[in-house]
């Protein structure tokens, strides 16, 4: 894994990790907001002032398990990578 590599994997981890303490304490328009996870969800916590527009517990936190899955498959990606020896030409 290259260095950049491993800066972009910890700095999703942490947004995840941000994500989750917020989804914990029950703010879901934060959550959805801070997992990045789906554009839809971040505009509609950006920009939606209706009362029905606020981001359901339940949604965010699937929102969260989708981004955590993807983080984990591509540091498995990396990972794999970074132990593969090189093939000489």
């Amino acid at each position: 894994m290259t260095p950049e590599a491993g800066r972009y994997l910890a700095k999703g981890q942490q947004c995840l990790a941000h994500s989750e303490a917020i989804l914990g304490i029950a703010l879901g328009d934060e959550a959805g907001h801070t997992s990045r996870e789906a554009y839809d969800l971040k505009t509609l916590t950006d920009y939606a002032t209706r009362p029905e527009a606020a981001v359901p517990l339940e949604r965010a936190a699937t929102a969260l398990a989708i981004a955590q899955r993807f983080v984990d498959v591509v540091a498995d990606m990396l990972a794999a990578d970074a132990a593969t020896p090189p093939v000489e030409c």
